[in-house]
């Protein structure tokens, strides 16, 4: 079980051992223990690989092997073209993203053969996949490369989904932004007649309580409103907008960008994560108008297209520019503003997938979170077991007054300790929390730091001395190993996993490092690297600096 979900082997062993404490056996030696766990997690793997490889057709694994193919025109197999770096997930590499998006739509229609697969052994597949060249995949057996491909497809796949998702949501707030700086100049411009708006109103109040006949207030009023014909339709324009809302501005610079949100909007596959779809309704609506040349549409176009049957989700800011009014109704009016209606879309869209109210299919990062829960059958079966290990009461009643005296017991808790905590106070009813003040050195610091220098610059120690006798003490070499999680065969294993981390650390690289070194070159560096090294771990290529600086 514990080998069917898990990939690393100290997990399944940890695992195993529960499982021995529960049922009382009692523990053989470690050895045999780590045999069965690498033994138990060859098998399970071999399975997934051989059910993968079974399920495809022949045409689709000889369309896999051609991805390890190198062309004799370029001279570069599709796999390492498929391994490249993304481009930037800016608007200007826009493009880039479209077409690589298109590709691995293609070759990710075999992402079901994965779906029963635990998140953590494609994780692992799909690392393992990235380490490996078109000939060493070639090498791999063919079950095993079926499975490494698809996994690493899928993580790709994801990845320009992201993206995606990310140029989008990025576009909207910078919209969102510069409407805003718009309308603050917009205040600061217009400062002037807010004021003399504000004091004509207040001349209209005193001439309403002076002693006047009712026909000179009429006169004096109509004076002081038709005098100045272009603060009445300011006041107008503001009241209709309201003063602290961007909206009027967002379509400005929108429309510049209209054609590569369209452009991802069409590229992307959303769900709602509720019962509530009419976010997806409006966005099927704006679609089917994208020629449109109108500013007001009706919401029952006809002629096949779809219908808008709820904007409750519309927030009050958007009333006035959508529909004309500031009221919000139970019925759709006919028509809407098609520009601002397209805007707000966008907004909430991007509120949506932040919030996980909407989900993109095939994305990592706004993925559908509902796949990853347990299933009401399979909570059912293991309720009893997990309360018991869990030491959780697992009835409705039992476990409700459970939760009941655990928040009683921390609000109990919190008011003792309220009034001698000094990072810590309620202003206005709303909690707040002190800044972090700045803990300060050690007394003895800058004389150990100049003693340490002193010291190594006396005995003449490099930092590759240093990373030699700290390996050898502290054991951290344990970190690095095969992205297969098989063991290793390297030769010199020690010296080039002191040598990876001293190039990548420095700044060096490999090249300069092979030559500043003798015995090694920049191969067998760059292999450490790419094979036995991964963001995941502890001493991963972005962590070899601290590491250089704690040693130095």
């Amino acid at each position: 079980m514990a080998a069917s979900t898990r990939e690393d082997l100290a997990d399944i062993i940890n695992m195993g051992i529960e499982v021995l404490v529960r049922d009382r056996f009692e523990f053989p030696n470690f050895n045999t223990i780590l045999r069965e766990a690498r033994t138990q997690r060859a098998s399970v793997n071999n399975e997934l690989f051989i059910a993968i490889h079974d399920r495809l057709k022949d045409g689709e694994r000889k369309f896999l092997d051609s991805l390890f193919l190198v062309s004799e025109q370029t001279r570069i197999s599709p796999w390492n073209e498929l391994k490249a770096d993304s481009p930037k997930p800016t608007l200007n590499c826009l493009r880039d993203l479209v077409k690589r998006h298109d590709k691995m739509t293609i070759l990710a229609q075999h992402n079901d053969l994965l779906k029963n697969i635990a998140y953590t052994k494609l994780e692992q597949l799909a690392i393992e996949a990235q380490s490996l060249n078109a000939g060493t995949m070639v090498e791999t057996a063919s079950a095993k490369r079926y499975a490494l491909a698809l996994a690493f497809i899928r993580r790709r796949f994801s990845s320009i989904t992201d993206d995606l998702c990310d140029v989008f949501c990025k576009q909207m707030r910078k919209i969102k932004g510069r409407a805003e700086e718009k309308l603050d100049n917009y205040i600061k411009i217009n400062q002037e007649k807010t004021d003399e708006v504000l004091r004509r109103f207040a001349s209209i109040s005193d001439t309403l309580k002076a002693d006047h006949s009712e026909e000179e207030r009429l006169k004096i009023i109509s004076s002081v409103v038709l005098s100045r014909p272009d603060l009445t339709e300011y006041s107008r324009t503001h009241a209709e907008y309201g003063g602290k809302h961007a909206t009027r501005f967002m379509w400005d610079y929108y429309a510049v960008r209209r054609a590569d949100m369209f452009r991802i909007l069409n590229k992307l596959e959303f769900v709602s994560t509720s019962q509530d779809d009419s976010l997806i309704k409006a966005m099927e609506f704006i679609v089917a108008h994208r020629t449109s040349r109108k500013e007001w549409i009706p919401i029952n176009p006809g002629k096949d297209k779809p219908i808008l049957k709820d904007i409750s989700w519309i927030p009050g800011r958007w009333l006035k520019p959508i529909t004309g009014t500031t009221k919000k109704r139970k019925r759709v009016p006919e028509e809407i503003n098609r520009r601002h209606f397209e805007v707000c879309v966008f907004e909430q869209l991007v509120a949506d997938l932040n919030s996980a109210d909407i989900c993109v299919i095939g994305s990592e990062k706004y993925s559908d979170y509902r796949q990853e829960l347990l299933s009401l059958e399979e909570c059912d079966k293991s309720r009893e077991e997990y309360g018991r290990q869990a030491g959780l009461p697992v009835e409705k009643k039992s476990f409700t007054g459970y939760l009941q005296g655990l928040l009683s017991g921390a609000a109990t808790k919190a008011d003792e300790f309220y009034p001698n905590n000094e990072d810590f106070e309620i202003e206005d009813g709303r909690p707040k929390l002190a800044r972090l003040t700045r803990k300060l050195k050690p007394r003895e610091y800058e004389r150990l730091e100049a003693a340490l220098e002193k010291k190594m610059n006396d005995q003449d120690v490099s930092i590759l001395d240093i990373m030699t006798d700290t390996m050898q003490w502290l054991r951290w070499d344990r970190f690095f190993g095969p992205l297969s999680g098989h063991q290793g065969k390297v030769k010199e294993q020690e010296r080039r996993y002191v040598l990876t981390p001293f190039a990548y650390g420095t700044g060096m690289g490999p090249t300069q490092t092979a030559k500043s070194v003798a015995g090694v070159n920049e191969r067998q560096i760059s292999f450490i690297n790419k094979r036995h090294v991964t963001a995941k771990n502890p001493l991963c290529q972005n962590s070899c600096r601290l590491f250089l600086k704690s040693c130095v």
